[in-house]
């Protein structure tokens, strides 16, 4: 009996302890690029005394996130955690290659550079829709990691950590 009983939670629960990342979901790779700005003269204001001072300039970073995933299947990204933080997410489908353009160092053109090359995968851009939104009541923890994307499929809720973010030629501001 005690046997029966554990070869019937074994395999209730062995299917819903999966990662993320195994053969029984559709994403295959998270890809993000990100693009810092850097503040260029940093603005001088007078004070009500007549003397100058300077504010700090903040640095800015944007984020380019690909999503790639099985043809034909129905993924649906939901939240980005940055920092421990959740995002909402806009997504629109795009083919493969992606290809970014970035201003030369002389600043006389442009160079052509591939983010993600020519994959049998679906693709879909993910952009941070600006909004922060409290975090879900019903969460145990937040997600460690400092990028997370919490998307839908097969009506389960999966996370995809990313551990390396590739960096692109920074902005620098006049």
């Amino acid at each position: 009996m005690k046997t029966g009983m554990l070869a019937f939670f074994s395999m209730i629960l062995l299917p819903l302890s999966g990662n993320a990342q195994g053969s029984a979901t559709a994403l295959r790779k998270v890809h993000v690029f990100v693009r810092e700005s850097l503040p260029g003269i940093q603005p001088r204001v007078i004070d009500e005394d007549g003397s100058q001072k300077t504010k700090p300039a903040k640095n800015s970073k944007s984020y380019l996130i690909y999503m790639e995933y099985k043809k034909g299947a129905l993924v649906k990204p939901s939240l980005l955690w940055l920092d421990g933080v959740p995002y909402k997410v806009k997504s629109k489908i795009v083919t493969s290659p992606v290809v970014w353009q970035r201003s030369n160092e002389a600043g006389d053109g442009y160079t052509t550079d591939t983010l993600i090359r020519k994959t049998s995968h679906a693709l879909m851009e993910l952009e941070l829709n600006g909004q922060m939104i409290p975090a879900p009541r019903n969460r145990q923890k937040k997600p460690a990691d400092a990028f997370v994307l919490e998307y839908n499929y097969n009506s389960r809720i999966y996370f995809y950590p990313v551990k390396d973010f590739k960096k692109l030629s920074p902005v620098i501001l006049q």
